[in-house]
């Protein structure tokens, strides 16, 4: 009791060494289930970055269909070009073959013969005509095609852009509530 007058090996204090070993024990549960519940909340906060794998799949997607339509395009484009050539020159022979058939003197060129080589040059000019259509048409599918698939290359630079963004705001939310959560936890 309180002013009493103490000997050596007198007791000062009685433990109950069974009771704080329980209480001990029950301290450890409620920590062990803590941690538990700190690494559930953890766990599901953590971002999911599958948007921005998606979108950047979706971006290297654009940009192989507008490389393979530069390409297609582009081969189009000679193409036609290569038949306008032909038609230049399958037009310019028959416009010498005319003109030499009409210079012609020795024997004089029959009328069949005129008409014939006229004919061809009509036909020349018409095929021509047609090359050259198809070039100008050609030219206007390509760069109608490249703009296409440029902005599909920008709305899937914009969406991983946008993707990225939100993935940045969840790593950060998720880092607060995590922090939150172990501040709680203590």
């Amino acid at each position: 009791s309180a002013g009493q007058t103490l000997k050596e090996g007198d007791s000062i204090l009685l433990l109950d060494l069974e009771q704080l070993q329980d209480e001990l024990d029950s301290a450890k549960g409620t920590r062990s289930q803590q941690e538990a519940q700190l690494a559930r909340l953890s766990a599901s906060t953590a971002p999911d970055d599958s948007s921005v794998s998606s979108a950047q799949q979706s971006l290297d997607r654009a940009k192989e269909d507008y490389a393979r339509t530069d390409e297609r395009t582009a081969a189009a484009v000679d193409e036609a070009r290569a038949s306008l050539a032909a038609a230049q020159t399958a037009r310019d022979e028959a416009a010498k073959a005319l003109e030499e058939l009409e210079s012609r003197a020795d024997p004089a060129p029959t009328d069949e013969e005129l008409a014939a080589a006229r004919g061809a040059l009509e036909e020349a000019e018409t095929a021509l005509s047609g090359a050259e259509q198809t070039v100008s048409g050609a030219e206007a599918d390509r760069e109608d095609l490249l703009l296409s698939a440029k902005r599909s290359v920008e709305n899937a630079e914009s969406s991983l852009a946008q993707a990225n963004e939100a993935y940045s705001q969840a790593q950060a939310s998720a880092s607060l509530t995590a922090q939150t959560n172990a501040a709680e936890a203590e």
